[in-house]
């Protein structure tokens, strides 16, 4: 299913390879969490993964993240190292109308983030990638609105993990764990039973008025008045899923003792067969 030294030839160290039947069930999860989405109403966006310093200035990657990400000097452009970026900066520098909020949108990217990936346990298998798949959800609401829509976009993430069968967890971040860019975050955890611990595989925040105000995104009942001042909206993101991790917990949570895996219900239609036998 996963080659790890075709990858290392490739790429090095910090990279996979989905083989065959394991690139098979990677598919099928991208087009799950797609359709997943689009069916509580995210519209859905195919985006270039380059995007400008302006983009991650937005949504707080830069300045304090440049760290972990992917410069690339000839072009002064970067990797984006989630979709929320590229889903909030299509409406930077806009006044959008009262009546098309809430605005819903999708998509599924590769991901790019130089973390640090080094020898030993921590660093071994799908958890800590340099290039990994991610299907975001981003919502934008007007202020008064914000904190109902964070509740609605968990139960789009529980009802997820709730349908694939899944063990997980639901935690509430202190301030100290959070982003500096957002007022209240839901880390979501899935059980690894090799590691015998709950591992993040979502992360869902608001940032209320925070990268509106960086990204000039307004709003107004009459878009064409001048009389009416513009309002910030408030913009929410979460992750539906980390596609990797979720690769990784349905290798582990659906291994039979013959080493066999059986595909979740929800999944056959998109992965083709009810099982991955052994060969």
């Amino acid at each position: 299913l996963i080659e790890f030294k075709s990858a290392v030839s490739c790429s090095g160290s910090g990279f996979v390879i989905y083989s065959e039947r394991g690139e098979k069930l990677l598919r099928a999860l991208i087009s799950f969490t797609l359709d997943w989405a689009e069916s509580y109403g995210f519209k859905r966006k195919y985006l270039p993964v380059l995007v400008n310093p302006e983009s991650l200035i937005c949504t707080s990657q830069l300045p304090k993240f440049s760290d972990t990400l992917f410069h690339l000097e000839t072009v002064n452009k970067y990797l984006s190292p989630t979709a929320e970026v590229q889903l909030v900066n299509l409406f930077r520098d806009q006044i959008l109308s009262e009546d098309s909020l809430p605005i819903k949108v999708c998509a599924n990217t590769n991901c790019f983030r130089a973390e640090k990936v080094g020898a030993g346990v921590e660093s071994k298998g799908l958890i800590r990638l340099y290039q990994f798949c991610k299907t975001e959800i981003v919502m934008l609401t007007k202020a008064e609105e914000s904190e109902q829509a964070q509740e609605y976009l968990s139960t789009v993430i529980e009802e997820l993990l709730k349908t694939l069968k899944l063990p997980y967890r639901k935690l509430l971040l202190s301030r100290a764990e959070m982003s500096f860019s957002s007022s209240k975050t839901f880390d979501f955890e899935v059980w690894m039973p090799s590691e015998n611990i709950y591992r993040e595989i979502s992360s869902l925040s608001n940032t209320r008025d925070f990268q509106a105000i960086r990204g000039k995104i307004r709003y107004k009942q009459d878009i064409l008045s001048t009389k009416e001042k513009a309002k910030y909206v408030h913009i929410l993101n979460g992750s539906c899923l980390a596609i990797d991790r979720l690769f990784a917990t349905l290798i582990e949570n659906y291994q039979t003792p013959d080493r066999e895996v059986i595909i979740p219900e929800a999944l056959v239609k998109y992965y083709g067969s009810e099982k991955i036998e052994k060969l």
